[in-house]
């Protein structure tokens, strides 16, 4: 580095590095900070679309391509092209359209009697990080209440619609883990999303991870009670899973308010809290072997329950991410205990 005048500095490029990205003079490079470190990327390399290829003939069945289009998607590829050596059928072409309906941006291009291209666009890079996981966010807490009222009302229908709802979550779910890949890739990217640090990354995915775990078990509190298929009729019992559930509810909130507001005030509410939930869980299954004679509604009560624990423990995971977050060597967070 070489001091010039007015107080800037110079730094000189190695040449290998010049060649490999065919830079030549006058080439426009992007720089962003990262952490302790400064990124320089050619921006015709962050301009390039990434293409990629799936042959049909190799996967054989089409749920393996689907999968793969949807792993595709999720690493960052623009464009997937689904290539076949004989035409395709009516059914196959019929369920790669249907893959429009599993991610979000993602379109057909073109297709001819053998191949189908997908194209994803381009606007899912102007998303923040931070905006996409409140929305995953909202639609937990949604089909957490949702499955809850369902079940203190006794709505069987209402159940079954909250179970439903599942193929929106997972295209939000992937949407999340596209963007964190394109950043990761991408600096541009990630500095138009807020992140200013790709270590962050890592804790950005584990986040949407655990967060969609949470989901899968609140909507499972809907399958098991649309599996027993009528009202329960105890009153009390019921009153103690609306506690649960309030503890549970309140427990997310603060656990991913803590991941977004980089608060660890509030990463240690949700670990004191976990200790009400394990209290309430254990009062609702002694009382059900106690006092529920049926046994598949003793069965649904105690799954119910544990799948509000589980759900729990997924909150407390993602306060634990959000003091991994927060409490990295070169973060400077006050520790100071306040009520929350």
């Amino acid at each position: 580095m070489q001091a010039i005048k007015g107080g800037s500095y110079t730094i000189t490029l190695p040449r290998w590095w010049v060649l490999k990205q065919r830079l030549r003079k006058g080439s426009k490079l992007f720089m962003s900070e990262d952490g302790a470190a400064l990124k320089i990327v050619a921006r015709d390399v962050i301009g390039k679309r990434r293409r990629v290829e799936i042959d049909l003939d190799k996967l054989g069945n089409m749920r393996s391509v689907r999968y793969a289009i949807w792993t595709y998607y999720m690493q960052g590829a623009d464009e997937i092209v689904v290539r076949s050596s004989e035409p395709l059928a009516a059914d196959r072409k019929r369920q790669l359209r249907e893959v429009r309906m599993d991610l979000p941006g993602i379109d057909i291009a073109r297709e001819d009697d053998r191949t189908v291209v997908f194209i994803v666009s381009e606007q899912q890079e102007e998303k923040k990080l931070d905006d996409m996981i409140t929305s995953l966010h909202n639609v937990a807490l949604t089909i957490h209440r949702d499955a809850v009222k369902a079940l203190v009302e006794g709505n069987v229908e209402a159940a079954a619609e909250v179970v439903s709802r599942e193929p929106e979550v997972l295209r939000i779910y992937r949407s999340i883990i596209r963007h964190i890949a394109q950043c990761s890739m991408n600096p541009e990217t990630a500095y138009r999303s807020g992140v200013s640090n790709t270590r962050e990354l890592l804790t950005y995915a584990v986040f949407a991870r655990d967060l969609s775990r949470l989901i899968y078990h609140a909507m499972y509190v809907a399958r098991h009670f649309n599996r027993y298929g009528r009202k329960i009729e105890d009153t009390d019992m019921l009153r103690l899973i609306e506690m649960l559930s309030e503890q549970v509810y309140r427990m997310q909130s603060l656990a991913v308010e803590s991941f977004l507001e980089k608060n660890f005030n509030k990463v240690l509410h949700v670990t004191d809290m976990m200790v009400e939930v394990k209290g309430l869980e254990e009062s609702i299954n002694v009382r059900t072997l106690q006092s529920v004679s049926d046994v598949d509604k003793a069965v649904t009560l105690m799954m119910i329950v544990r799948e509000m624990r589980r759900m729990a423990g997924h909150c407390v995971a993602i306060a634990d991410i959000a003091a991994n977050r927060m409490l990295a060597p070169d973060e400077e967070i006050m520790l100071v205990r306040t009520n929350v």
